[in-house]
């Protein structure tokens, strides 16, 4: 009895040292933790709301609501979440467009202002010792399943994100630097407790974009029971189709509490849009001039000036259109990665060699018409590249082959020219595409000689250093040891600046071309707006983005007439060029 007794008893010591460390350990992380604080309204009533600017809608008058729009899919995506693994791909920026922001932020440029346009929210203000970002949700805000859109939204949005179990280290560690919580002052008023610069907190958090917390609270077996969930969404569009490897089909809300607002007047009109994924006996530009795709997207000008495109092409009722973009614009980095474990090229004056012999910086500033400039670095305010000054170094043993991976249909035809620039000095570049998932595991592994990087967005400081840091991002290059030592997350701006320099003067990374314009193909019975675009617009056939999407309208008369009859008999080919800085003047050239 007497032994039972002291089992018992070294048992709940046992317990009572397990509580007592739990709740050390809990005391700890919840000092760090996002929290949710309740607090009353009243305590604001002398804050000084701020209602934004007021933009016009680029949207147009003469649009026609109805009918379908198809774009292509390169590939069908490994799932439809926003967040959590295997969610680095292209095709969740597309996810992340069908969620509204808080508030909208055009930047400025030589010739306009920085504004800022509501959009879920109504009002926002920050507080007078700038430790609160307020924000005033709309009264008639609703996720499309019809359920309002609230203030608990907001915040368990950001216990989601910042959960373990959500594995979304990449997006926690950005919430929590630049907030400790939220606090509630009711269903429609909340603000992020700001911790460093009010400035930065306002550009990003503005842009918050929520999950719905009637669907995500009860998240057993997250992540898979939501590979393919229909996520209710803020915006004009929901996920209705799924047919799994073949395409995806978003469908337009027929009341949409978006509708009333002045800047989507004449907005989001096609009431279907479907992204086809093509099969791989397919090509996008087969599929276009087939009538299967309503529009394709290049920034390459050399591709619409190819003999094979402009057979296509020709004679059909098609137009082509460039958009000038802006040239302060920030655009998502590209460019040529180096392993300095390579076989053959073992230090920076073999790899100036190497760089020479793709001729990168030539055929970027001399083989395009309109001609481009190169970017200039990872980070997105960089001052100008300057290419490494170190003398080319022939190496011992000379690659005859070398092997360029690379993921995006997109930059085919500027790594075709490397290839041939390569092969006029007798260097084999072998270009293999690989689907995102399988290079990010490459560039882990190290296992790759030369990489063409496209990512999906402006790297910040802190999005260089997760590069490199294995622990902290979503894509993580390996093979590289000196920037993953100067990694550092808790100083990411001297730590990015340090990396970004390395790599430049290493020659491990050279940036690839800077284009400020994109252009389209499309079909005749798509319309754009006689003023073409705004100029904070980034592509005319976006279908989805709050900012610039959904200008364009489908004319279902011309459709089935243009199907039923094709060819124009007009077999020359002309480019209209919008220049959204000069809205009245709108150029074409042969």
């Amino acid at each position: 009895m007497a032994r039972g007794n002291r089992m018992i008893t070294i048992g709940w010591l046992r317990l009572l040292r397990a509580s007592v460390f739990f709740l050390c350990v809990l005391a700890v992380s919840s000092a760090q933790a996002f929290s949710v604080h309740y607090r009353d309204l009243s305590e604001l009533n002398k804050t000084e709301w701020q209602n934004g600017d007021a933009v016009p809608s680029p949207g147009s008058e003469q649009a026609l609501n109805g009918g379908r729009f198809i774009i292509a899919l390169p590939s069908f995506p490994d799932n439809l979440r926003r967040i959590g693994p295997q969610t680095s791909g292209r095709f969740t920026a597309t996810l992340h467009n069908l969620q509204l922001p808080l508030v909208a932020h055009i930047p400025a440029t030589h010739k306009h202002p920085t504004r800022w346009l509501p959009m879920l929210a109504s009002q926002w203000a920050l507080s007078t010792d700038k430790k609160l970002l307020l924000f005033r949700l709309r009264e008639d805000a609703a996720w499309s399943d019809g359920v309002a859109v609230d203030s608990e939204d907001f915040a368990f949005s950001g216990l989601f994100i910042t959960s373990d179990t959500t594995a979304a280290e990449w997006q926690k560690r950005q919430l929590e630097r630049l907030t400790d919580g939220i606090n509630i002052y009711s269903d429609k008023v909340f603000a992020f407790r700001i911790r460093g610069k009010a400035d930065e907190a306002l550009k990003v958090l503005s842009g918050f974009r929520p999950f719905a917390r009637h669907v995500y609270e009860n998240r057993r077996n997250w992540p898979e029971a939501f590979n393919w969930y229909p996520e209710p969404t803020t915006g004009p569009y929901y996920l209705a189709q799924v047919r799994a490897g073949e395409s995806l089909m978003f469908r337009r809300l027929s009341d949409w509490w978006g509708d009333q607002l002045p800047y989507f007047k004449h907005r989001f009109n096609a009431d279907q849009v479907v992204f086809r994924t093509m099969q791989i006996h397919e090509s996008e530009l087969q599929l276009f001039t087939l009538g299967e795709l309503s529009a394709i997207e290049y920034r390459d000008a050399d591709y619409w000036q190819s003999g094979v495109v402009r057979t296509a092409i020709s004679g059909k009722r098609i137009s082509l259109v460039r958009l000038l973009t802006s040239a302060s614009s920030q655009q998502p980095p590209s460019g040529l990665l180096i392993n300095p474990r390579m076989q053959t090229i073992n230090n920076s004056h073999e790899r100036a060699w190497l760089l020479n012999q793709l001729n990168i910086q030539y055929i970027i500033e001399n083989d395009y018409t309109p001609p481009l400039q190169q970017q200039s670095g990872l980070l997105a305010d960089h001052a100008a590249y300057a290419q490494a000054q170190q003398a080319p170094v022939t190496p011992k043993l000379t690659p005859a082959n070398i092997t360029l991976s690379y993921t995006d249909d997109r930059d085919r035809a500027f790594l075709d020219k490397l290839k041939q620039s390569a092969a006029d000095h007798h260097i084999n570049l072998q270009l293999k595409k690989l689907s995102p998932a399988a290079l990010s595991d490459k560039l882990a592994l190290a296992e790759y000689e030369l990489v063409w990087l496209r990512l999906n967005a402006p790297l910040s400081n802190e999005g260089l250093v997760s590069l490199f840091n294995k622990t902290r991002g979503q894509v993580f290059i390996g093979g590289i040891p000196k920037a993953g030592i100067e990694a550092d997350p808790d100083n990411p701006a001297d730590s990015a600046r340090r990396i970004e320099q390395y790599l430049l003067e290493e020659n491990l990374y050279t940036p690839g071309p800077a284009m400020h314009y994109t252009q389209a193909a499309y079909w005749q019975w798509l319309h754009l707006p006689a003023q073409g675009a705004p100029y904070y617009a980034e592509k005319l056939f976006d279908p989805f983005s709050p900012l610039y999407g959904g200008l364009f309208w489908i004319n279902k008369k011309q459709r089935a007439d243009i199907l039923a009859k094709p060819q124009n008999g007009h077999k020359k080919i002309r480019v209209e060029v919008i220049n959204p800085d000069q809205p009245h003047s709108q150029d074409s050239e042969q």
